[in-house]
């Protein structure tokens, strides 16, 4: 049973579930994401939107409607979903995003259709390739090939399309950007950054000023936010 299964006391701190409830929950498969930013569908379905009450309700759904995770069609309740991905159920005209709320938990939130296609994503690394092009690999496992990677360093946002599979806009990490914390101590808070140097990353929220692991920074936008993000979060 544990081989798809893991004990909710040892489930991320991010998951949004009631550990105490029952003793195990759906191990995600995996995906391009970290476990601590991801989670399995049937969590987000059932524990936080309430689309479905359980495991039989969630596979039914999922065979009889079309459910995409960004763009792609799910079959599987186990499928991992992760932070910045767009869950659709086009035919109900429901469209939500994954993001973190302010004590660093998964949550979804609604969008507008219009936004569905488009996600935020990060660079963690660069790849050469043949012919002189270059891959940028972003933090939810996606890989995209570019023609010149010199304007986009590690740590930068970038603002994908997801359906035409290109990218819409470079997002710098720099004085001015708008960023969420992924982690350490002040995970799931938005704040602007101040000032760069090395791997520390000096932020201001609220009018206080505190530092943290630059690596931590995930890049909304240049000065505001380049998707619309939970009222609630801003």
């Amino acid at each position: 049973m544990t081989k798809n299964h893991l004990k909710r006391l040892a489930a991320p701190k991010s998951w949004p579930l009631r550990r105490k409830e029952a003793v195990f929950v759906t191990r995600p498969a995996p995906t391009g994401h970290s476990r601590e930013l991801s989670m399995p569908l049937l969590l987000a379905m059932r524990d936080v939107l309430g689309l479905v009450t359980n495991k039989r309700e969630a596979r039914v759904l999922m065979s009889k409607k079309t459910v995409l995770v960004d763009g792609k069609r799910r079959f599987r309740d186990d499928a991992g979903i992760g932070f910045m991905d767009v869950l659709a159920l086009p035919e109900a005209k429901q469209f939500f995003r994954v993001f973190l709320d302010k004590k660093g938990r998964l949550m979804l939130y609604s969008i507008p259709e219009k936004e569905s296609s488009l996600k935020l994503s990060k660079v963690i690394g660069k790849t050469s390739l043949p012919g002189g092009k270059m891959q940028l690999n972003l933090i939810d496992g996606r890989n995209i090939v570019v023609n010149d990677a010199g304007e986009f360093k590690v740590g930068d946002g970038v603002l994908l399309d997801v359906k035409k599979k290109k990218i819409v806009t470079r997002l710098p990490l720099e004085k001015g950007a708008l960023v969420i914390l992924t982690a350490g101590a002040h995970k799931g808070s938005l704040a602007k950054v101040t000032n760069i140097e090395g791997r520390i990353i000096h932020l201001e929220k609220d009018g206080k000023s505190f530092t943290t692991r630059r690596r931590y920074a995930f890049v909304l936008g240049k000065s505001s936010a380049s998707i619309t993000i939970p009222q609630e979060a801003a």
